[in-house]
């Protein structure tokens, strides 16, 4: 999954995005710095089974609702689609979990914690995400 020396920790933002790119688009971004939250956030990449090479598609993905419920979890979608009616993977990089807390080793634990209900077959993650963060 790429150079474990290359994690970089980023912001969040704390205003719409949508908004933002909107506003820039006509030329009418306000006279403000962006909002960016001040907790850490870290966010784990769910990926599909053969990623990075010939992923496995239309696996049956479950348990996002349980992993969006945990405080300060929010899941990403990337590679899903619906088939028949369910979410199933349709990419390499499936799903990002991003968890929010006090500090980073909180973030980390609610980004594994709200990870750990979802399941689909084929499903690999790093397992080291966040640790350069508490290394200081």
């Amino acid at each position: 999954f790429g150079d474990p020396e290359a994690q970089v920790i980023f912001p969040m933002l704390n205003e719409d995005l949508s908004w933002l790119l909107a506003s820039a688009a006509t030329g009418a971004l306000p006279e403000r710095p962006v909002r960016f939250r001040a907790e850490p956030h870290v966010g784990i990449v769910l990926a599909a089974g053969g990623y990075p090479d010939a992923v496995e598609a239309g696996r049956v993905i479950s348990g996002i609702d349980a992993a969006a419920s945990v405080p300060g979890a929010i899941v990403f979608h990337a590679g899903t689609s619906r088939l028949d009616g369910k979410l199933v993977t349709s990419g390499g990089r499936v799903l990002t979990v991003v968890g929010r807390g006090a500090t980073h080793r909180d973030a980390i634990d609610v980004a594994y914690r709200a990870a750990s209900h979802i399941h689909f077959d084929g499903m690999q993650f790093r397992r080291d995400i966040g640790r350069k963060a508490l290394v200081t």
